[in-house]
Formats: structure tokens, C-alpha cells, sequence
């Protein structure tokens, strides 16, 4: 599976897995803080605006399909390891 996931209705037992082993990895590498609106200086800048600010990455929600899948990917594109 990459990409875009299924309805969860008909993920098969392997697929359910690797999506909660995935989301296990990812909740275990939550940062221990979260940054404040104002500081622009975060690799992760681009997340800290006000909620009706934000937007997907039209490109990646055009590859995905999945908004989940997006928001994945635009994470991913911030991060130092290669935790995937």
C-alpha cells in the first residue's frame, strides 16, 4: 500500500496492520513540545498558522487523493530521519 488508503471497511487484516504499525510510529515521534504560532524558525513552520490558514499541498493532494495521505507526506518532507 502506498499512497492512498482504502476504506476501512475493506482493509484486509495485513493492510489494518501496517496502518496502525505506521501510526504507532508515528505517535512514538511526536515532538515533546509544541511551537507557538509566532516562531517561523521550525522546519515545521508551515504548520504553525492559525487553523483556517492552513492548506494542504495542492500537489501532493493531487498524487494522494487522501487528504491522511497529504498531510503524511508533507510531514514526512520536514523530518531529519528516514522513519519510512
Amino acid at each position: 500500500m502506498t499512497g492512498h488508503y482504502p476504506a476501512p471497511e475493506t482493509l484486509s487484516p495485513d493492510d489494518f496492520t501496517f496502518i496502525l504499525s505506521r501510526l504507532r510510529l508515528l505517535l512514538d515521534n511526536l515532538p515533546d513540545a509544541v511551537p507557538s504560532y509566532g516562531n517561523k524558525s521550525e522546519r515545521f513552520a508551515m504548520f504553525l498558522v492559525q487553523p483556517d490558514k492552513f492548506v494542504l499541498d495542492p500537489d501532493w493532494m493531487e498524487k494522494t487523493e487522501c487528504e491522511v495521505s497529504t498531510l503524511s507526506e508533507m510531514l514526512l518532507l520536514r523530518t531529519d530521519s528516514n522513519i519510512f
